[in-house]
C-alpha cells in the first residue's frame, strides 16, 4: 500500500481517518466480520460527498506530484491516477 512521504500514512488510512464509517460498519469490521453489504475486501462502505472525494483525489494528485519533484507535464496523469486510487477505496 502506498503511504505519503512526509506523514508515513496511506491512502486508506487518510480515507479512513476523513470520513466517517457508519457504525455499524465500524462494529463489523472490528469483530472481524465483513461490513453489511459488502465484502471485507471490498471498497469501504462510506458515503462521502463530491467536495471531499475531490479534496482526496486533489490530495493523492499532489503527493503524486512532488514525488515526480514537480516536473511539468504529469499534472493529468497524477489526477487521473488519484482519481483511479480514490475510486478503488471508495468505490464508484
Amino acid at each position: 500500500m502506498k503511504s505519503y512521504p512526509r506523514s508515513g500514512v496511506s491512502m486508506q488510512e487518510s480515507v479512513r481517518m476523513s470520513v466517517r464509517i457508519p457504525a455499524r460498519a465500524a462494529r463489523a469490521r472490528r469483530k472481524g466480520r465483513p461490513a453489511p453489504g459488502g465484502d471485507a475486501a471490498g471498497p469501504l462502505p462510506v458515503t462521502v460527498d463530491a467536495a471531499k472525494r475531490r479534496e482526496l483525489i486533489a490530495e493523492a494528485a499532489y503527493y503524486r506530484e512532488e514525488k515526480r519533484g514537480f516536473s511539468p507535464g504529469g499534472e493529468i496523469g497524477d489526477w487521473l491516477e488519484a482519481e483511479a486510487e480514490v475510486r478503488q477505496l471508495l468505490g464508484p
